[in-house]
């Protein structure tokens, strides 16, 4: 810590730095004596005397070497050297010696072979400089190896192709005879080719080796692996790789069957599957290792806890693992645990009864209680995202909702609806609420490319022109007022928990409440920013829609209860569509529905949504819509059983029977 302190690097007036720090003086600072503060670390001055006293010492005895000698005399003085500056050499005493006094033995002794194998180049009696000698002391102990186990070994030496060259054993095992592999796959250079070579070679005596002549040395290296071998020679290759693709085989292999009267001979098979290999040769059961002993023991109906307890591997995972895969792959017509019935999550529970029930995360309960899970329960995340340089229609459903806002409440003070404005006040108005609101986007999101988000911009107010005219026309027909935007109220909905005298909180988030002129009465409306190029049909029948569970905002917004204002009349969608023809659209939902016979499905739909939430029934419900969920990579939707089990189960049959009840009477909402 000391050197990169002082910024020591080399040299001898660098490191004159530790001195000229072991003088420093120590400071008062508070009333308190403390050490000075070398470049954020605090270092007593006694710790860098002593640093630098070993400092100093090795820099003389380093400017004492001699500058040039015979190579025994500069080993002489280099060995004199490391003997005073390095842990010295102890014989060991003890019949069990410490592991790191046996490794700095080990380690001595390989100096002193290094300092041995040089002394023989003192024979030839030449001169040598300081710094040629430290290249090839350099060089020697750089290439002098110690070995890790003193022990001898006579078993099994595992080396690649190349160290094994020239060695004699008496079985050889060649693994990877695959064509690319063994021998490797060489390409010429694209520059300058094997004949551009040649004649480089021929002309000029410009020696470059030929990238093509690798294919020789991969087959002399072929054949002194092969000759290597004194008793047995196994050659091993690999049928096809892990996505199940046929690997071709390498050519040397043809050739050494040839070579040794094998032609025609059927190659040994070794099976894939661990049973399969145990079958073929029951003797490996003896030497398996007991991870794939205790897979085998698995496979063939024996149990390997007692194994894996032995060996110190989790048995009672395994075991767990085991019920859980048998429970996985069963066929019965029934949901278990592993297909999303957890019970009742309690914490889930108590949370949404404190904060309250949102109408989005309910319809997504309806289409799918496993997305739900994923999403509410879990509150997972997608980990990727699919980057684009144009605007997501999120980002641009926000931007709108933000500009309406806005603008409306630019043009209120001014009287409008009731009262008309200029054509420049309108324009300003819409143009200045959608840059406000874009800014705001910007700070908080990624917009994309600058042309596409400034050409989105422009879409945009023509889209908030045609609403705001859109609204001036209405409210010649229904004199309905904008007067709230962006309010988060809550309500309570009875009748449907379990026990009917308790009720569920509900909440959510009004885009706009209009007021009515002359009435009084309060329409909550809510927009909706599409990109598609129609209307869908769930859409159009807002009660149709709520009995089957795919719009359930508008029975649960008429619900809620905003301070200062009467019940809500009408809860109406009002769309924003660039792609449709009128871009503007509405469909309303009147709140006298629910009175009716048609308020009694929607409550029946609501309570069976909301106990089998309470219930924790969270089971896959597979449809068209699996194609775009961001759950779809960890849903068992593809898995069989799993998916059999879904499809004849009744939890499954009783949600997917909400979506085919029709209203038993007239009470449809109107769009326009």
């Amino acid at each position: 810590m000391v050197v990169p302190g002082l910024q020591i690097t080399r040299g001898v007036e660098e490191w004159t730095r530790l001195e000229q720090a072991a003088q420093m003086a120590l400071e008062l600072v508070d009333g308190e004596e403390q050490d000075r503060v070398i470049d954020g670390l605090d270092i007593a001055a006694d710790v860098i005397t002593l640093l630098w006293r070993v400092v100093s010492q090795l820099l003389t005895d380093c400017l004492a070497l001699p500058q040039r000698g015979t190579v025994g005399q500069l080993i002489t003085a280099c060995r004199g050297l490391a003997r005073r500056h390095l842990a010295g050499f102890r014989p060991l005493e003890h019949a069990d010696p410490d592991p790191l006094e046996t490794r700095l033995s080990s380690t001595w002794s390989a100096i002193d072979g290094v300092w041995d194998r040089l002394e023989t180049l003192d024979l030839l009696g030449e001169e040598m400089s300081w710094k040629d000698f430290v290249e090839l002391l350099t060089h020697t102990v750089e290439r002098t190896t110690i070995p890790l186990d003193e022990t001898v070994h006579r078993g099994v030496t595992v080396v690649d192709a190349m160290a094994a060259r020239g060695l004699s054993f008496k079985a050889v095992c060649v693994l990877g005879l695959n064509e690319k592999l063994f021998p490797r796959y060489i390409r010429e250079d694209a520059f300058l080719r094997d004949r551009h070579r040649r004649v480089l070679d021929a002309t000029l005596g410009f020696k470059i080796d030929e990238k093509l002549g690798g294919y020789e040395e991969e087959t002399l290296l072929f054949e002194l692996l092969t000759q290597g071998a004194s008793r047995r020679l196994y050659l091993s290759y690999q049928r096809a790789d892990e996505a199940g693709r046929v690997l071709a085989v390498s050519p040397f292999l043809g050739e050494a069957t040839k070579r040794f009267g094998l032609d025609g001979r059927l190659a040994e098979v070794v099976p894939r599957r661990l049973t399969d290999r145990v079958a073929q040769r029951p003797a490996i059961q003896r030497f398996l290792p007991p991870a794939e002993l205790a897979q085998w023991m698995a496979m063939s109906g024996q149990d390997p806890t007692a194994l894996m307890q032995a060996v110190g591997r989790e048995a009672e995972g395994f075991r767990h693992a085991v019920d859980a895969l048998a429970g996985i792959e069963d066929d019965a017509p029934m949901l278990k645990g592993y297909d999303g019935l957890t019970g009742p999550l309690d914490a889930h529970w108590s949370r949404i009864h404190e904060r309250g029930l949102a109408p989005t995360p309910l319809e997504r309960y309806a289409r799918c209680p496993f997305q739900y899970f994923a999403s509410d329960v879990l509150r997972l995340e997608p980990v990727r995202w699919t980057l684009s340089q144009e605007p997501d229609a999120a980002l641009l459903g926000t931007l709108c909702h933000a500009a309406l806002k806005r603008c409306y409440e630019q043009l209120r003070p001014a009287g409008w609806p009731a009262e008309p404005v200029t054509d420049d006040t309108m324009e300003w108005c819409i143009r200045s609420a959608v840059d406000l609101a874009a800014q705001d986007c910007e700070a908080r999101h990624r917009t994309g490319h600058y042309l596409l988000w400034e050409l989105a911009k422009e879409h945009l107010v023509t889209l908030i022109t045609a609403a705001v005219e859109e609204d001036a026309l209405a409210y010649l027909d229904e004199p309905y007022v904008p007067t709230a935007f962006e309010l988060d109220v809550d309500g309570t909905i009875a009748d449907v928990l379990p026990d009917p005298s308790v009720t569920l909180r509900i909440r959510g988030r009004v885009d706009r409440v209009d007021r009515h002129r002359d009435t009084g009465s309060v329409r909550i409306i809510d927009y909706k920013f599409k990109t598609g190029a129609a209307i869908k049909a769930e859409d159009r029948n807002l009660p149709q829609s709520a009995v089957r569970g795919y719009r359930l905002q508008p029975p649960l917004y008429a619900r809620l209860l905003m301070p200062g204002m009467p019940p809500p009349g009408q809860v109406q969608f009002m769309f924003l569509a660039p792609q449709w023809e009128p871009s503007i659209a509405r469909s309303t939902f009147d709140v006298a529905a629910l009175s009716g016979e048609s308020g009694r499905q929607i409550q029946q739909t609501l309570r069976r949504l909301i106990t089998g939430l309470q219930a924790g029934q969270f089971f896959i419900l597979p449809d068209t819509y699996c194609e775009q969920c961001e759950f779809r990579v960890i849903c068992r939707r593809e898995h069989q059983p799993s998916w059999w089990r879904s499809y004849r189960s009744e939890e499954v049959r009783a949600l997917k029977s909400l979506r085919l009840q029709r209203l038993s009477e007239e009470s449809r909402g109107s769009d326009s």
